[in-house]
């Protein structure tokens, strides 16, 4: 099965903008895995709309996962 992402043919990412809900955003940061305090650190900063924080608390971690 070849996976098209849809969004990239309709316009350059200067032109775009994706929104991702916050049940997604979510579950995408629970793969992340790792301890469960940065997890929810993370999920504060994020439910805050302070994005960049919430990626810098994984910065140094070890276990990125490989998605």
């Amino acid at each position: 099965m070849v996976r098209v992402n849809l969004f990239k043919e309709i316009a350059t990412t200067s032109q775009r903008q994706e929104i991702l809900d916050w049940y997604h955003l979510k579950e995408n940061l629970y793969k992340v895995g790792g301890e469960r305090k940065r997890i929810k650190q993370a999920e504060a900063l994020l439910w805050r709309g302070r994005v960049e924080d919430a990626i810098a608390i994984f910065d140094n971690c070890h276990n990125k996962a490989s998605h």
